[in-house]
């Protein structure tokens, strides 16, 4: 991801779930789970990943991307921020992925 201007999500495309996204990060309400679906290859991990720099973001306009918190975010080692992908060769996450999470959270 490269460091995008400030305020700015370095995302093309999804226009309505950016809007939707700010909408609830400017009034204090998110949703505690969000589901991006859709075909490989449309930026739903780029999405993703602006949206927990938002959430997480010390700048003056989330997602500044140069606060400590956006570059850990972008290099996968915030520690609040986990991502959990599911093995190429498989249909779905494995359960040894799902016991790390509930270990790391305990």
């Amino acid at each position: 991801m490269s460091d995008p201007l400030p305020g700015q999500w370095p995302i093309i495309g999804h226009e309505a779930t950016i809007a939707l996204l700010r909408h609830g990060l400017a009034a204090g309400r998110v949703a505690h789970a969000f589901l991006l679906t859709g075909p490989p290859a449309i930026g739903k991990f780029a999405l993703a990943s602006a949206f927990a720099q938002a959430l997480n973001c010390t700048g003056e306009a989330a997602p500044c991307g140069q606060c400590r918190a956006c570059r850990l975010i972008a290099q996968n080692r915030h520690p609040d921020v986990r991502v959990i992908q599911m093995p190429d060769d498989k249909r779905e996450i494995g359960i040894d992925q799902i016991r790390t999470v509930l270990h790391e959270a305990s």
